[in-house]
């Protein structure tokens, strides 16, 4: 065992297929009345543990510790008998998804996947959320709709402007209301012409007629381009500040609509898969307490 240890540090696929035999046999813990073995804890934990660290790094001798003690009570990972088989599946994927990324710091050439884990020496980084968080992270999306509403103004309108095809009346940014921070804009030359349904608070935006703002309570608020594009780069600095790694749903599914799904989901189907990768790599991060909420 101890010879077949030291080839993983020299061998991916090695690595990985050792890594997937771990959690074949954490799998047993399906079964009723399975006890850990405590003879091939201490094994692991104390005869083969500086062999492990070498090959594995200390997060895949954590995660080879756990399989083989069936996690923490509290842990998402904890098999249970009573379990259904799509409990089962989610969190054996999930597991094979951090093999597949620990096999990583194997590899000969570094791979953008292995600095999701890894840093520039290939070792564990002292501090995941700031590790994570100086990087792109693929897969990820903004979910807030104010947010995407107001990346989506900023871009067209400086486009807009650029191309010069925006009336000299029309250079405004408009919110919903002070109650509400939908943002928007109007097409062709920028002078209110259209009206429409605000998506957060349902109330009737945009114009009564041409160049004249529907009058309601309480009312539009009409904003100079600059001054707009202001107010919107200061709420998505704000936002920016708060550091997202993993699902922010606004919406509860009670509260959804019918039909509505997650925006990643609407993607195509490789941005879904590394997706699924990433957020894989992020859900054991944080239940091994790499990571906070």
């Amino acid at each position: 065992l101890r010879q077949m240890i030291h080839t993983c540090a020299t061998s991916q696929q090695f690595s990985y297929a050792v890594l997937c035999w771990f959690i074949q046999y954490y799998c047993r813990f399906v079964q009723p009345n399975t006890d850990i073995d405590k003879t091939f804890i201490q094994l692991i934990e104390h005869d083969l543990k500086q062999e492990l660290i070498q090959s594995f790094t200390l997060v895949g001798y954590r995660l080879i510790l756990s399989l083989c003690s069936n996690f923490s009570p509290n842990s998402y990972f904890h098999l249970q008998p009573e379990m259904v088989a799509n409990q089962i599946h989610k969190r054996l994927l999930a597991l094979n998804v951090v093999a597949v990324f620990l096999s990583f710091k194997i590899h000969r050439k570094i791979t953008f996947f292995e600095h999701l884990l890894f840093n520039e020496q290939r070792q564990v980084p002292n501090n995941y959320l700031q590790h994570l968080s100086s990087m792109c992270l693929p897969g990820l999306t903004i979910s807030d709709p104010v947010i995407t509403q107001m990346i989506d103004v900023r871009t067209q309108v400086q486009d807009r402007l650029k191309r010069g095809i925006v009336h000299a009346g029309g250079k405004f940014i408009f919110q919903c209301s002070r109650d509400c921070p939908w943002m928007f804009y109007f097409q062709d030359c920028g002078v209110p012409n259209d009206r429409f349904i605000c998506p957060l608070c349902r109330k009737p935006i945009g114009a009564e007629r041409y160049n004249v703002l529907i009058v309601r309570d309480p009312p539009q608020i009409q904003l100079p381009v600059n001054e707009g594009l202001g107010i919107i780069n200061q709420r998505i600095e704000q936002y920016h500040q708060t550091n997202r790694l993993g699902y922010h749903n606004i919406k509860t599914a009670e509260t959804s609509a019918f039909g509505e799904k997650s925006d990643h989901l609407n993607r195509p189907v490789s941005f879904r898969f590394i997706h699924m990768l990433t957020h894989g790599l992020l859900l054991f991060l944080h239940d091994s307490d790499y990571l906070s909420n």
